[in-house]
Protein backbone atom coordinates (compact mmCIF):
# COMPACT_ATOMS: atom_id res chain seq x y z
CA UNK A 1 0.00 0.00 0.00
CA UNK A 2 1.29 3.18 -1.22
CA UNK A 3 2.18 6.30 2.00
CA UNK A 4 -0.23 9.03 2.03
CA UNK A 5 1.45 12.21 0.61
CA UNK A 6 3.42 14.21 3.11
CA UNK A 7 2.33 17.83 1.57
CA UNK A 8 0.45 18.81 -1.55
CA UNK A 9 3.05 19.44 -3.25
CA UNK A 10 3.80 15.64 -3.91
CA UNK A 11 0.51 15.06 -5.47
CA UNK A 12 0.50 14.70 -9.52
CA UNK A 13 -0.93 17.50 -11.11
CA UNK A 14 -4.87 15.95 -12.05
CA UNK A 15 -5.17 14.97 -8.05
CA UNK A 16 -4.06 18.36 -7.28
CA UNK A 17 -6.87 19.94 -9.33
CA UNK A 18 -9.66 16.97 -8.19
CA UNK A 19 -8.27 18.51 -4.45
CA UNK A 20 -8.44 22.08 -5.15
CA UNK A 21 -11.53 21.98 -6.75
CA UNK A 22 -13.30 19.31 -4.37
CA UNK A 23 -11.93 21.39 -0.93
CA UNK A 24 -13.49 24.60 -3.09
CA UNK A 25 -16.85 23.22 -3.45
CA UNK A 26 -17.20 21.78 0.22
CA UNK A 27 -16.02 25.21 1.76
CA UNK A 28 -18.71 26.56 -0.26
CA UNK A 29 -21.32 23.88 0.65
CA UNK A 30 -20.16 24.39 4.62
CA UNK A 31 -21.06 28.47 3.79
CA UNK A 32 -24.12 27.34 2.15
CA UNK A 33 -24.98 25.45 5.52
CA UNK A 34 -23.62 27.42 8.46
CA UNK A 35 -26.05 27.29 11.71
CA UNK A 36 -28.01 24.26 10.35
CA UNK A 37 -28.16 21.58 12.28
CA UNK A 38 -30.26 18.98 10.77
CA UNK A 39 -30.96 20.44 7.06
CA UNK A 40 -28.41 20.14 4.47
CA UNK A 41 -28.82 22.74 2.07
CA UNK A 42 -27.08 22.30 -1.84
CA UNK A 43 -28.49 25.45 -3.58
CA UNK A 44 -32.34 25.20 -4.40
CA UNK A 45 -32.70 21.46 -2.80
CA UNK A 46 -33.00 20.73 0.91
CA UNK A 47 -33.22 17.47 2.84
CA UNK A 48 -33.38 16.52 6.50
CA UNK A 49 -30.95 15.04 8.20
CA UNK A 50 -29.56 13.89 11.63
CA UNK A 51 -26.54 15.36 11.31
CA UNK A 52 -24.99 17.74 8.95
CA UNK A 53 -21.91 17.76 10.14
CA UNK A 54 -21.70 14.20 9.91
CA UNK A 55 -22.39 15.08 6.14
CA UNK A 56 -19.22 17.15 5.44
CA UNK A 57 -17.01 14.95 7.59
CA UNK A 58 -17.44 11.96 4.96
CA UNK A 59 -17.41 14.16 2.34
CA UNK A 60 -14.00 15.50 3.69
CA UNK A 61 -13.07 11.48 3.77
CA UNK A 62 -14.01 10.94 0.51
CA UNK A 63 -12.16 13.65 -1.20
CA UNK A 64 -8.66 12.50 0.65
CA UNK A 65 -9.55 9.14 -0.64
CA UNK A 66 -10.14 9.69 -4.46
CA UNK A 67 -7.18 12.57 -3.99
CA UNK A 68 -5.25 9.79 -3.08
CA UNK A 69 -6.52 6.99 -5.76
CA UNK A 70 -5.75 9.62 -8.06
CA UNK A 71 -2.16 9.51 -6.83
CA UNK A 72 -1.80 6.21 -6.83
CA UNK A 73 -2.92 6.41 -10.74
CA UNK A 74 -0.32 8.85 -11.52
CA UNK A 75 2.13 7.24 -10.00
CA UNK A 76 1.96 3.88 -11.57
CA UNK A 77 2.37 5.94 -14.81
CA UNK A 78 -1.41 6.26 -16.31
CA UNK A 79 -1.73 10.59 -15.54
CA UNK A 80 -3.96 10.42 -18.66
CA UNK A 81 -6.36 8.20 -17.13
CA UNK A 82 -6.13 10.10 -14.15
CA UNK A 83 -7.38 12.76 -16.21
CA UNK A 84 -10.06 11.33 -17.72
CA UNK A 85 -10.81 10.43 -14.07
CA UNK A 86 -11.32 14.10 -12.97
CA UNK A 87 -12.51 15.48 -16.30
CA UNK A 88 -15.48 13.34 -17.32
CA UNK A 89 -17.84 14.65 -14.85
CA UNK A 90 -17.35 18.06 -16.31
CA UNK A 91 -17.50 16.16 -19.74
CA UNK A 92 -20.50 14.37 -19.45
CA UNK A 93 -22.09 17.68 -17.42
CA UNK A 94 -21.55 19.76 -21.06
CA UNK A 95 -22.64 16.81 -23.27
CA UNK A 96 -25.95 16.65 -21.08
CA UNK A 97 -26.44 20.37 -21.41
CA UNK A 98 -26.11 20.31 -25.10
CA UNK A 99 -28.59 17.52 -25.62
CA UNK A 100 -31.24 19.05 -23.43
CA UNK A 101 -30.38 22.41 -24.99
CA UNK A 102 -30.72 21.06 -28.58
CA UNK A 103 -33.68 18.87 -27.40
CA UNK A 104 -35.02 22.17 -26.77
CA UNK A 105 -34.52 23.87 -29.35
CA UNK A 106 -35.73 21.94 -31.88
CA UNK A 107 -39.21 21.35 -29.61
CA UNK A 108 -39.29 25.21 -30.29
CA UNK A 109 -38.33 25.00 -33.65
CA UNK A 110 -41.78 25.42 -35.13
CA UNK A 111 -43.28 28.28 -32.61
CA UNK A 112 -43.21 31.54 -33.76
CA UNK A 113 -40.68 33.44 -32.10
CA UNK A 114 -42.03 36.14 -29.57
CA UNK A 115 -39.80 39.29 -29.34
CA UNK A 116 -40.02 41.23 -25.54
CA UNK A 117 -40.09 44.10 -27.01
CA UNK A 118 -41.02 46.03 -23.21
CA UNK A 119 -37.93 48.11 -21.75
Amino acid sequence: MAPLPKSLKELCTPAFFYFVVSMISLIVMVLGNLGNTSKFNLGLFSVYVPNVTFIFIVQFFYVLFWTWILNLICKDNRKGFAWFLVLIPFILSFLLIGVISTKEGAKNMGKKMIRNTKR
